[in-house]
């Protein structure tokens, strides 16, 4: 056995090797000079870049408040002395906050490239006018193109545009984005993927809001798989499908909205979401979107050939507007029964349509409400729908308008006489609230009223 002395200069021994293996770099410059090597008192943003790439371990860079000016124009080759800052190894960049903080791409270039071996962790600061450009590469993501890992966190991604796809973020890898605490604002694809276009997203406690996207690949914020906790994807248009997410083939990845709101949002078809299996929409409000096509809130495409159940759990579907289906629209192609819509303690407002050939069907299980009419499945005379409402008169929903109730996003809350409060199927209520409130009782839809914000109650899972 090695003795106490021997254990304690064996974990020194191990301290010193990592710390020898990682370096911090503080940038005390804030123009863009031609690189000549990161000095103690004399290191641009990009001169910290090279060194780091050239280092083993993870090393940070320090920025200071100021602006950041990337000015050197791209050339067309993966090369971090112009163009955009390429990330071939693990990195760290850490502002001094989101609001003080910023690196401005000046519209000349993208901003980073994380190579398929980089690792890019971005915190308390702000990417601003990125432009994706034939220097850079020309295939997408006008501040960030993933190849790699990339965390942002505590951040904001604004004003950045490609004429490809992921106006703030291109993810051409197999890593998933995860963006914790982060705003994603009036960003622009001309393809898709107005904020972001990624195969995998995860999107904690953020505000994606303002951006856009041409048609052909739509997402007016989210191109891509996504998985969205707590966070407001509100006012983002596309000439395309899918105003808030466009998410197509996710068998294997996962496409989930959990305590989120999706609101305001514009496009073609789903102008909230426009998915094909599988997908979960749990504790959540789609309000207020709108559509030419069809499907005001959810436009759902049956086109994936593996089959699997579509849920809309404990959630708020209420003013949206669409030529067909203002609330759902579902398209139904497969000839086999083997998709299933589910809807639970879910409030719809508008109409449920299905058109098609194929022999699935929409199907309310337990505590659902549909307003105005009987179109969503809820009814007799649809599968295990005597267990939900129907036909409940517009007048009878009594929400307040979408807005700060509490909670992280803005909610609709039943106002008194409410046909939703104490009306839910109490055996599959959930225990919280869209803000994470206890419930007290088991309303229908995303909100409870009375439900108490009691944070010791709360799983504290952060994702």
């Amino acid at each position: 056995m090695l003795s106490c002395n021997r254990v304690i200069a064996l974990v020194v021994l191990l301290l010193a090797s990592v710390s020898a293996s990682a370096s911090n770099f503080t940038v005390t410059r804030t123009d863009d000079p031609v690189p000549s090597g990161c000095q103690p008192n004399d290191c641009s943003l990009r001169e910290a870049v090279i060194t780091a790439n050239a280092l083993s371990g993870t090393d940070r860079i320090i920025l200071a408040a100021g602006i950041y000016h990337l000015t050197i124009a791209g050339t067309g080759s993966e090369n971090t002395n112009a163009g955009d800052l390429d990330v071939d190894t693990a990195i760290e960049i850490v502002g001094a906050g989101a609001a003080l903080t910023t690196i401005l791409g000046e519209n000349s270039s993208r901003i980073f490239d994380v190579g398929a071996g980089g690792s890019l962790l971005l915190q308390r600061l702000t990417l601003d006018h990125g432009s994706d450009n034939s220097g850079d590469g020309g295939d997408g993501g006008g501040a960030i193109r993933q190849n790699g890992a990339l965390t942002v966190e505590d951040a904001v991604i604004s004003g950045s545009q490609t004429i490809l796809l992921g106006g703030a973020i291109f993810n051409i890898g197999v890593n998933e984005t995860v963006l914790r605490r982060v705003q994603l604002l009036n960003n622009s694809a001309d393809l898709g993927g107005g904020a972001i276009s990624s195969v995998s997203t995860l999107l904690v406690d953020s505000i994606v809001s303002g951006n856009s996207s041409g048609a052909f690949d739509g997402g007016g914020a989210i191109h891509g798989c996504a998985r969205v906790y707590r966070s407001l994807i509100q006012d983002n248009h596309t000439t395309g499908n899918g105003g808030g997410i466009a998410a197509e083939g996710c068998s294997g990845n996962s496409m989930e909205v959990h305590e989120s709101t999706i609101a305001g949002n514009t496009a073609v078809n789903g102008g909230g979401i426009y998915a094909t299996y599988p997908f979960v929409v749990e504790l959540s409000t789609l309000s207020a979107n709108a559509v030419t096509g069809n499907g005001g809130a959810i436009y759902i495409d049956d086109g994936d050939p593996y089959g699997s159940t579509a849920n809309v759990l404990s959630s708020t579907i209420y003013l949206n507007l669409a030529f067909n289906g203002s609330a759902v629209f579902f398209n139904n192609s497969q000839a086999s029964p083997t998709y299933t819509i589910t809807f639970q303690n879910t409030l719809v407002s508008g109409t449920c349509v299905r058109l098609g050939f194929g022999t699935n069907a929409l199907s309310g299980l337990l505590g659902n409400i549909e307003s105005p009419g009987n179109t969503c499945g809820f009814g007799g005379a649809f599968p295990n729908g005597t267990f939900s409402t129907h036909d409940v008169p517009e007048a009878n929903l009594k929400l307040g308008g979408l807005g700060d109730n509490g909670g992280p996003t803005p909610t609709h809350l039943p106002l008194a006489g409410s046909a939703a409060i104490g009306t839910g199927w109490q055996a599959v209520c959930e225990k919280f609230d869209q803000r994470g409130y206890v419930r007290t009782g088991c309303d229908v839809g995303a909100v409870e009223v009375g439900a108490i914000d009691d944070v010791i109650f709360r799983t504290g899972n952060d994702y």
